[in-house]
């Protein structure tokens, strides 16, 4: 999936993960080419999140 087609909602993910960490963002930009549909993506950002948030200092 290419982040040209993502939504408003999508790309607010991708704002907000800049305002964190410009490295976060571009792992979650980065993901969308593992992912065929935008649905899939987000459930794989917050997974990927998630797996922060257990473990931060990973």
């Amino acid at each position: 999936m290419d982040t040209d087609d993502f939504s408003d909602i999508a790309y607010a993910i991708l704002r907000q993960a800049a305002q964190v960490s410009d490295t976060l963002k571009a792992e979650l930009g980065a993901m969308s080419r593992d992912h065929r549909h935008e649905d899939d993506w987000l459930c794989g950002v917050q997974k990927h999140l998630r797996g922060i948030q257990a473990h931060p200092q990973d």
